[in-house]
């Protein structure tokens, strides 16, 4: 995208935040004075424009035409068309998806969501829904962990999985089941959904809402080395030969003994690492660091690595299927919130991501009854609509 476009970009979600500098003010003046501009601004503020645009996104993010348009999009030989047709959508599909995820972040997401597209669309091939566990096979085969069926394929590599408390157990694999190459297994875990775990290691993994995890089922060479994508807690098998690495998305953790959690979902512009107890080694953009317990190290692609201290009893509390939050913004607070039950937030006023709350929140109960709760003990209205929760002050 070009520096002109981006610019743009940011002085419309800069207005929105109400952080314009003097020369920003003066430029986005004068971007309003073009009457497509303002009817743009105009449009992206009204909540019923909104979610028709919505709507229409999420017809192209679980379609293969979705695929096919990005990658004509890239295609550099048509650049210069595309460079105007973008302008054209701007206002629709773009625009929406600009809305829902934040713009500063939208051009890691792009190919994000090309990357969900193209697994729905494999997924799409099977019996199992996306709103079930599932674990996709070293070939290709999906198997539904919801409902407790018993996969053969599983139970001949020696995997246990224990349906009544949703986990499975690779601790008593042996190669000699494998063969000679690393066989890998992914892990995907719904919205409103946890799912515990124990790697061939003895490592134990629990899994949050949107997580994804892919892992050897038997390790083997002198690392251990997974890929996550989302929310996890892992508790590492001490093994001082064989150090284990988690790689996500704009990082790597080297741990050889200890426990952390990281978040590190594939749609949002920062991750997080926290450490519970141990040490671990973090490699991430262009700092190396050694971390220490309750600590937590935020990785961003526009503030670069920042480390701060955190109640790490907090940060995990998720496991137990509740937030506890101390003094957190309003807006990371509703982010969780609307990933474990599904839902977009969309707040009537951007000063109110900043409000600063302390409590504990069960994620055990209906989304309506949740906001209720929210509404009888703080001086915020949340209101659902259409799958989105619009969050304005009270009246």
């Amino acid at each position: 995208m070009e520096k002109r476009e981006k610019d743009i970009i940011k002085l419309f979600l800069k207005s929105w935040e109400g952080s314009l500098s003097q020369d920003e003010k003066e430029d986005w003046e004068k971007l309003l004075k073009d009457p497509a501009w303002a009817k743009l601004n105009e449009e992206l503020l009204d909540d019923n424009f909104f979610m028709s645009c919505l709507r229409e996104y999420n017809k192209y993010d679980v379609s293969g035409d979705f695929v096919k348009f990005w990658k004509y999009v890239q295609m550099k030989q048509r650049r210069r068309k595309i460079h105007r047709i973008w302008w054209y959508c701007l206002g629709g599909v773009a625009a929406c998806l600009l809305l829902i995820v934040g713009i500063e972040c939208a051009f890691q997401i792009f190919d994000h969501k090309v990357e969900q597209a193209v697994d729905r669309i494999a997924l799409a091939r099977t019996d199992v829904s996306q709103d079930k566990i599932r674990l996709i096979l070293d070939d290709s085969n999906v198997v539904d962990l919801t409902d407790g069926i018993k996969s053969e394929a599983l139970t001949a590599e020696g995997v246990i999985m224990r349906t009544n408390s949703q986990s499975l157990d690779y601790s008593n694999v042996e190669q000699r089941h494998l063969g000679d190459s690393l066989v890998y297994h992914t892990l995907i875990i719904p919205q409103g959904k946890i799912f515990r775990m124990t790697l061939a290691d003895g490592t134990r993994v629990v899994l949050n809402a949107g997580a994804k995890m892919k892992y050897p089922v038997f390790f083997s060479g002198a690392r251990r080395e997974v890929s996550l994508e989302g929310e996890a807690y892992f508790e590492v098998a001490k093994d001082e030969s064989h150090p284990f690495i988690v790689s996500g998305k704009d990082f790597s953790v080297e741990v050889l003994g200890t426990s952390f959690n990281i978040v590190a979902y594939g749609e949002e512009c920062e991750s997080n690492v926290t450490l519970v107890s141990g040490q671990i080694l973090l490699n991430a953009l262009d700092s190396v660091l050694y971390v220490s317990p309750g600590q937590q190290v935020v990785i961003s692609q526009e503030e670069g690595v920042a480390v701060r201290h955190v109640d790490v009893k907090s940060v995990i509390s998720w496991q137990n299927l509740r937030l506890d939050f101390r003094e957190e913004r309003l807006a990371m607070i509703m982010k969780q919130l609307g990933r474990w039950y599904g839902v977009d937030v969309v707040y009537r006023k951007v000063e109110l991501k900043d409000e600063l709350y302390s409590g504990t929140i069960p994620y055990n109960i209906p989304l309506e009854e949740l906001l209720e709760l929210l509404n009888n003990t703080t001086d915020i209205k949340f209101t659902l609509n259409n799958g989105i929760v619009f969050v304005n002050e009270s009246d």
